[in-house]
């Protein structure tokens, strides 16, 4: 998976050498809480939409 994210993002070893490692776990982290507050949304919604049938 993290081959598949690096060859799609365009990093290579060198360029990920000397950014190092901290921006892509900030980047890991931003989508990891996007991804789960979507999901609750998603959840929310669809109870919500339940609730009203």
């Amino acid at each position: 998976m993290v081959i598949l994210f690096l060859i799609g993002s365009g990093l290579t070893g060198e360029v990920l050498g000397r950014t190092g490692v901290k921006p892509l776990a900030q980047g890991v982290i931003l989508w990891t809480i996007v991804s789960a507050a979507s999901a609750v949304a998603l959840i929310i919604d669809d109870v919500n939409q339940q609730e009203n049938e």
